[in-house]
């Protein structure tokens, strides 16, 4: 047996659970029943009813426990429709997270804060545009998650040089479905693929303290800023942290620091979006920050004797303004901001907030949804909560590494990340073209098997399509990941043993696999990943 030293608690106890429907997993009827399941959802998981999951893993956004606290905070909830208390305990507890210098409008989740900060942004580009000089569009990142660059090619603009070069002559294409889908790619190829600056995570032993692998790529930023035309094509800089996209790899704080250093010393001058914002804004993607912050605290020198939430609050102190999913370290079950600390811009992202969302102190949340993120948003800095949810992914990491299955490493602080192409290696050879999506295939076989739902974070998510064949004509660079995201305080670590074994088993019988890939029979030109369909390729 372990000694007490060696073994990892919960720092929680357990008051309410909830029963998986499926107590027989790998039994015949329930393989058939998952089989029929995958038929009628059109092979697309997130079409899966949840009744049919043993695992799921499918994302951590939203589906973590709330502590006793936060259910009891719901009782406080005050509905009125304008200026509820609800709204005043929700601003301050958020303000003594990142600070009290920022403006904070509720938003539903994430994805509601990106629409409205790339509306008004997009709209304030052009407004302050003057003759003769560059659009402000260009958002440069770490990486995008599909979330923001949807919205940022929602709301971005294709001119009339990027139709030039591409060759398209869009005045031909008749069908409508058509011209979305050459536009799509068309900004996918302008607006998303070449403003996202991450470091080469094909070289993990370059990444800064050996974790680090979120991290802006400095000379490739500076490269841009340095330019005039280029900087001046440039609406916003962003720090997804951490880096969902890139595997879940944290940012560092001396890399935070060098991207505010940077955008102050080329960009000192130039003329701001609207007056009274900085002429070029840094913001976080904020939705994990505290797990960020805990990689600073264990592999940064200087900030091991801080706690999370110390580092925490000075990340913030190098930002203009955050989007935040409180669906993730903010610990519930629906709920987000917009946090900037110019109040210009604020008014301007009431005006459009108001016709999409709601009240400006309401956001789209019921006033039991404010209090419940009061409580979570301090809980989410807790050191004993972000150590023991970081450790837990680790663990599941660690199995499978150690086994010998293809990962992305080092684990980042989410969840897992199986390598979808390297996954069907066997003996040298490719069971299944990058172009017939392995990553998805892992992800319905893990299902079919085993009953645990994961997500496809790969060509699906940021390849393009050809209707004719298919088939993507371009694949994901580098991997067509699986993405195993751990929801916070539900699942305790033999439900994660389970899955570590599962997929052990599925590896080393991989060439059982009934199927070499999958193709798409329906793909929309946004978010395809939630709404296309698929088809087996068969074995």
């Amino acid at each position: 047996m372990r000694a007490p030293k060696d073994i990892r608690i919960e720092p929680y106890k357990i008051k309410m659970v909830e029963a998986i429907a499926n107590t027989d997993p790998l039994s015949q009827t329930s393989l058939t029943q998952r089989a029929d399941t995958l038929v009628k959802s059109n092979y697309n998981l997130f079409n899966v009813p949840a009744q049919d999951v043993v695992i799921d893993l499918l994302t951590d956004s939203g589906t973590g426990a709330m502590s006793h606290d936060q259910w009891a905070a719901l009782m406080h909830g005050d509905e009125s429709y304008a200026q509820a208390t609800s709204f005043q305990r929700f601003e301050k507890s958020i303000q003594e997270v990142i600070g009290d210098d920022f403006l904070i409008i509720p938003t539903h989740q994430g994805r509601a804060a990106e629409n409205i900060l790339f509306y008004v942004l997009n709209h304030l580009a052009d407004e302050s545009r003057e003759p003769g000089t560059p659009l402000r569009r260009h958002v440069l990142i770490n990486s995008f998650f599909d979330t923001t660059a949807a919205n940022v090619m929602l709301h971005g603009r294709l001119t009339a040089d990027d139709i030039q070069q591409s060759g398209i002559n869009f005045s031909t294409i008749t069908d409508p479905d058509a011209r979305h889908a050459h536009e799509a790619n068309l900004k996918m190829e302008t607006l998303i693929g070449p403003n996202q600056l991450v470091v080469d995570q094909t070289n993990p032993d370059e990444y800064e303290h050996g974790v680090f692998g979120g991290n802006i790529n400095l000379e490739k930023f500076e490269d841009v800023l340095k330019d005039d035309n280029l900087r001046k094509q440039v609406m916003i800089v962003m720090m997804t942290v951490t880096n969902n996209t890139g595997g879940g790899l944290p940012v560092s704080m001396a890399n935070l620091k060098a991207v505010r250093k940077l955008i102050d010393q080329y960009a000192a001058n130039d003329k701001p979006l609207i007056e009274g914002t900085p002429p070029l804004m840094f913001l976080l993607d904020a939705c994990r920050f505290a797990e960020n912050a805990y990689f600073i605290q264990q592999h940064e020198p200087g900030y091991a004797d801080h706690s999370v939430a110390e580092i925490a609050k000075e990340m913030y102190t190098l930002v203009d303004g955050a989007t935040m999913s409180a669906k993730k370290d903010g610990m519930v079950h629906i709920g987000g901001f917009l946090a900037l600390k110019h109040k210009g811009l604020r008014e301007h992202c009431w005006e459009y907030m108001v016709e999409i969302e709601g009240f400006y102190t309401y956001g789209g949340l019921a006033g039991r949804d404010l209090e419940a993120v009061a409580v979570g948003m301090k809980e989410g800095v807790d050191d004993a909560r972000v150590k023991q949810r970081v450790e837990q992914v680790r663990q599941l990491w660690r199995w499978l590494d150690d086994a010998g299955v293809p990962v992305k490493s080092p684990c980042g602080g989410h969840g897992v990340f199986l390598k979808g192409r390297a996954f069907w290696t066997a003996d040298g050879k490719e069971m299944i073209d990058a172009r017939d999506l392995p990553g998805h295939t892992l992800a319905l076989e893990l299902f079919r098997k085993y009953g645990i739902r994961g997500c496809e974070i790969g060509t699906i998510m940021f390849g393009d399509y050809n209707p004719e064949t298919g088939r993507p004509d371009r694949v994901a660079p580098g991997e067509d990941y699986v993405r195993l995201a751990v929801p916070r305080r539900v699942y305790t670590d033999s439900h994660l043993e389970y899955v570590a074994a599962a997929i052990i088993e599925l590896f080393k019988n991989r060439e059982a696999c009934p199927w070499r890939g999958m193709r798409f029979s329906f793909r929309p030109n946004a978010l395809p990943h939630f709404l296309s369909h698929f088809e087996p390729i068969p074995a």
